[in-house]
């Protein structure tokens, strides 16, 4: 869905184009871009498509204790001797890993789960110039839902290229 704005809308959002000189000045809610972003009138619920979902890399390769444990718990016969030598050396092997990794990527689809980060985006529209609002969204209720505004782009790839640097975007 695109949503067409006009000219002193775009000229004033692409002042806004994250970059890593004006992330300060931008951001903030009494920041100029939550004025612009509130006088385009988006929904920034019904007005955002999904578009993927990112999994920081941290979660495999700095896990933390509970999730080897729920992984060993899983995937060993023996768990209780496999947690325990792992406990002594802190290392799974390199099958291991990969199961991990695995099962940590699964999990980050899961909206249930807290590994999981939806990225929205919603298309501005100028006279065929575009600017590519970006957002991610965690939990799966209205109760429990949480939206952080995540920049303005270009176009998508530009998006995915500076928020997700080196996770796995799926």
């Amino acid at each position: 869905m695109i949503t067409e704005i006009s000219k002193s809308q775009y000229e004033e959002g692409h002042l806004y184009l994250v970059n890593d000189k004006n992330v300060a000045f931008i951001n903030g809610p009494d920041g100029p871009m939550s004025k612009w972003l509130a006088s385009l009138g988006v929904d920034e619920i019904s007005d955002y498509e999904h578009v993927g979902c990112f999994i920081r890399k941290s979660i495999w390769e700095s896990p933390t204790e509970s999730d080897i444990e729920r992984f060993i718990e899983i995937f060993n016969e023996d768990p209780q001797f496999r947690l325990r030598r792992y406990k002594r050396d802190q290392t799974l092997s390199d099958e291991e890993y990969d199961q991990f990794k695995s099962m940590m990527i699964d999990w980050g689809q899961d909206p249930d789960t807290d590994y999981c980060v939806g990225t929205y985006q919603c298309t501005l529209e100028y006279e065929g110039k575009f600017l590519v609002l970006f957002q991610e969204r965690t939990g799966h209720s209205f109760d429990n839902l949480c939206v952080d505004f995540c920049g303005v782009f270009e176009s998508e790839e530009d998006g995915v290229r500076y928020l997700y640097p080196s996770d796995e975007f799926l």
